[in-house]
């Protein structure tokens, strides 16, 4: 592979995602929520606990992850220029 070819290489797009996207789709919707919902009162240990589900990063699903994610209800991302 020549210098040429890593030099014109497209790069991937970034995006910015926001808070509440547990899905990573880039919207924090109804999918986000039910993510959520299923793992609400879980921590680190449990079996079935989703660490994208812990919006604040306490280690655990609480009402403020729940809180974080209705704050951005309805929110979609914007593409990084």
């Amino acid at each position: 592979m020549s210098w040429a070819t890593l030099a014109n290489a497209q790069q991937p797009p970034t995006i910015t995602l926001i808070n509440g996207d547990i899905d990573g789709d880039n919207e924090v919707t109804l999918f986000d929520y039910g993510i959520l919902v299923a793992t609400f009162g879980l921590s680190e240990q449990d079996p079935g606990f989703n660490p994208e589900a812990d919006l604040d990063g306490d280690t655990e699903v609480t009402l403020f992850d729940f809180g974080i994610l209705m704050n951005h209800f309805g929110e979609i991302g914007v593409d990084a220029l």
